[in-house]
């Protein structure tokens, strides 16, 4: 049973009186970046961000900017062009192939 409160904003949201849902798009790199096998704190002290910001970008809230893109590359071998282009639809079911590594961790 719901409580009445819950009607209210459902009926609410059939009428268009309450906004859409933001929704975020997650992009190749973010994929590449969630198939690390690193956490977002260890990601986030070798970049020096806020490990917020890496959550971030992993979801598709934001994208890291054009240094910060480098840094990746560099670090992780993500291709700069990749938090630009919108993950396909299942894209992160796997590990990536093509990424050098080395006892079970991608290279940095």
């Amino acid at each position: 049973m719901r409580a009445h409160g819950d009607e209210c904003a459902l009926d609410a949201a059939a009428r268009g009186m309450l906004p859409a849902p933001v929704m975020f798009q997650r992009t190749r790199g973010a994929v590449l970046l969630s198939q690390l096998d690193l956490n977002q704190a260890e990601i986030a002290r070798r970049c020096g961000v806020a490990r917020s910001a890496v959550g971030h970008w992993m979801t598709g809230r934001s994208r890291p900017g054009g240094d910060m893109r480098s840094t990746l590359a560099r670090f992780y071998g993500i291709p700069f062009e990749a938090w630009i282009e919108p993950a396909a639809a299942g894209e992160g079911d796997g590990r990536r192939a093509g990424l050098p590594r080395a006892g079970g961790r991608f290279l940095a």
